[in-house]
């Protein structure tokens, strides 16, 4: 049987919350040194940030997609740092999603603002698991701990 647009819509709104849940309970699969982050932070009545990670200084905000990143994606992010700009002396942003258009990737390089994209799967794993020995989330594909080395996992 096919799937409808609202299953595939469900579908995607579910494994974008998955990611997001991922990465706030483990947001050094980001970047090192992130503190946890707040989760669906309002920045204005309409527009909403999937991740905001509050660094001393600065600010750091995460947008997930489980679509490959097109244009409207990145003019999105763009339009979160710009309205955070406002508040905050220094903020950035990473887009997080499957692939990225060359049109998308463009419009980001053209911009401004620090701005970073990472590939699900490549730069942040899609499914994790905990290492027995560090207590550390990797990548599930991966056949041992990068930080210890360890190959035991917690089920």
């Amino acid at each position: 049987m096919p799937r409808t647009l609202a299953a595939n819509d469900l579908r995607r709104e579910r494994l974008e919350e998955a990611i997001e849940a991922q990465l706030a309970s483990y947001p050094y699969l980001i970047a090192a040194g992130l503190p946890r982050p707040k989760r669906q932070v309002w920045i204005t009545r309409k527009d909403r940030v999937d991740l905001f990670f509050e660094c001393e200084s600065e600010i750091l905000i995460a947008e997930i997609k489980a679509k490959p990143c097109r244009v409207a994606c990145v003019r999105q992010l763009i339009r979160y740092l710009q309205l955070l700009s406002a508040k905050h002396t220094k903020v950035r942003g990473v887009l997080i999603g499957p692939g990225i258009s060359r049109a998308g990737m463009e419009v980001m390089l053209s911009s401004n603002l620090e701005i970073r994209f990472l590939e699900l799967d490549v730069d942040i794993p899609s499914s994790i698991v905990l290492c027995r020995e560090c207590r550390h989330a990797y990548g599930a594909r991966m056949s041992s701990c990068p930080k210890c080395r360890c190959s035991e996992v917690i089920h």
